[in-house]
C-alpha cells in the first residue's frame, strides 16, 4: 500500500492509491483495532472530515444540550480516534477540516497542530489557470453583482460562481502539512444577502452536498503543495529529527 492516502470523512474511512480506492471500512468498527490490518510508515498523507454538526458555530444554540446528553462526547471521541489513527500511521502529511467552531476546544490535541482558515475564493485562481475562456463569463456576473441587479442574475450564472470557488465559506483545516500558496478572485454575490449558498437556502439535500464539497482551487492548491513532500524519515530513524506525537491524555 506504498504511497496511498487515506481519507477520514463523515464517518468512513477510505485508503486510496491517489484515484484507486483500496479498502473501505466503518470508522466506529475499525478505527480502534486499526494495526490489525494496516502498517505505518505506508502513507503519504490522510485527509480527515469528521462530522461539524456538533461543533460548529452555526449550531452554538444546541451546545448546551448536546453537551448535556453525551453527544457531543461522543463526536469528539471519534475526533479523538480518528487523530489516534493518525498518530500510528504516521503519514509524511495529514489535515483535519472542519468549519470554526469549538472542536480545537472540546478536542485540545488539536491545538498543539498547525491551523490554517480559508476561504474558497482564496485559491479561485487555480482554477482561473486551466479554464481561462469562463473570464469573460464571470465578469458579466460581477457587473450584475455591482450594480445589484439581482434580478438578472439567473441560476446559471450563480452556479458559476460555485463552480469557479468566487464565493466566502469559512473552512479550517489542522494538522501537519506544507505551507499553501493562495491565489485569491474576488468573490462574486448572485443575491442581496451573498453568494450562491444564500441563494439557494439550504433546505434541499443536492444544496446541502454542494455547500460541504471540498472546493476545487482549494484542491488543486493543496495536491501542489504536498505533492512531493516528504518527511526525512532517514533522520527521524536516527534520531537527528523527530516525527510530531501528541500528548495523549490517559
Amino acid at each position: 500500500m506504498e504511497n496511498a492516502t487515506v481519507e477520514i470523512n463523515d464517518g468512513c474511512i477510505s485508503i486510496k492509491h491517489w484515484a484507486i480506492k483500496l479498502l473501505v471500512a466503518s470508522v466506529k468498527d475499525t478505527l480502534g483495532n486499526a494495526e490489525n490490518y494496516l502498517e505505518a510508515g505506508n502513507f503519504t498523507g490522510i485527509i480527515a472530515a469528521p462530522p461539524c454538526t456538533d461543533f460548529t458555530n452555526s449550531g452554538a444554540r444546541w451546545w448546551d444540550s448536546k453537551d448535556a446528553d453525551g453527544r457531543t462526547e461522543l463526536a469528539a471521541e471519534l475526533v479523538r480516534q480518528t487523530v489516534r489513527t493518525i498518530e500510528f500511521l504516521k503519514p509524511d502529511w495529514w489535515q483535519l477540516e472542519n468549519p470554526p467552531g469549538r472542536i480545537a476546544k472540546v478536542v485540545p490535541w488539536l491545538q498543539e497542530c498547525d491551523s490554517f482558515c480559508f476561504d474558497p475564493c482564496d485559491f479561485a485562481g487555480y482554477i482561473h489557470e486551466c479554464d481561462e475562456d469562463y473570464e469573460a463569463m464571470l465578469a458579466k456576473v460581477a457587473a450584475k453583482a455591482e450594480r445589484e441587479a439581482w434580478d438578472e442574475i439567473t441560476a446559471e450564472d450563480a452556479e458559476l460562481t460555485r463552480i469557479f470557488n468566487h464565493y466566502t465559506k469559512k473552512t479550517k483545516i489542522w494538522g501537519h502539512f506544507p505551507e499553501l500558496v493562495k491565489d485569491r478572485r474576488e468573490p462574486i454575490k448572485t443575491c442581496k444577502a451573498g453568494s450562491w449558498i444564500m441563494r439557494r437556502g439550504g433546505a434541499t439535500e443536492a444544496t446541502k452536498a454542494a455547500r460541504s464539497a471540498t472546493p476545487d482551487g482549494f484542491c488543486r492548491a493543496f495536491f501542489e503543495a504536498v505533492k512531493d513532500y516528504e518527511l526525512d524519515w532517514e533522520a527521524i530513524e536516527e534520531g537527528e529529527a523527530e516525527y510530531h506525537s501528541f500528548q495523549y491524555a490517559a
